[in-house]
């Protein structure tokens, strides 16, 4: 099973390419389980049933 996080592509907010906070807009723990997108993937997850 894949789980594709969506984000908008936007040239206004920034995210031209559309990518997924891989420069660490939200915040400097971008890259720790404990940042919000990882916790959004553990959700997403859980939803799943995994």
């Amino acid at each position: 099973m894949i789980l594709y996080p969506q984000t908008d592509i936007s040239i206004v907010r920034g995210n031209p390419q559309g990518c997924w906070d891989w420069w660490g807009y939200t915040g400097s723990d971008y890259a720790r389980k404990s940042a919000p997108q990882m916790r959004t993937i553990l959700n997403e997850v859980h939803a799943l049933g995994g």
